[in-house]
C-alpha cells in the first residue's frame, strides 16, 4: 500500500517538469510555485535568511494594514458620533 502523498511535489519533480516545459511556457514557473529556477531548470532554494527576511517583510505589511484599519475604524466612529 502506498503511503499518504505529500501536499507539495518534490524538488526533483519540479526540476524535471521545469526542464520539460521551459521552452513551452511564457510565464516563469516561479509565478505559480514561488520557487526560482536557473537556466538549467534547477531549483534555487531560499536560504533561512531569505525566509526570515521575507517573513519580516510580511509582518511589517500586516502591521501597516492593521494600523490603517484601526485609523479607519476610529474615523468611522468619529463620523458616526458627530
Amino acid at each position: 500500500m502506498k503511503g499518504p502523498q505529500l501536499d507539495y511535489p518534490s524538488l526533483r519533480k519540479i526540476e524535471h517538469l521545469t526542464q520539460k516545459l521551459t521552452g513551452k511556457i511564457r510565464v516563469p514557473v516561479g509565478v505559480y510555485t514561488e520557487l526560482k529556477t536557473n537556466e538549467n531548470g534547477q531549483v534555487d532554494v531560499l536560504s533561512l535568511d531569505g525566509y526570515k527576511k521575507r517573513n519580516s517583510d510580511l509582518e511589517s505589511l500586516i502591521q501597516k494594514h492593521q494600523l490603517i484599519t484601526n485609523k479607519l475604524k476610529i474615523q468611522n466612529q468619529n463620523l458616526k458620533s458627530s
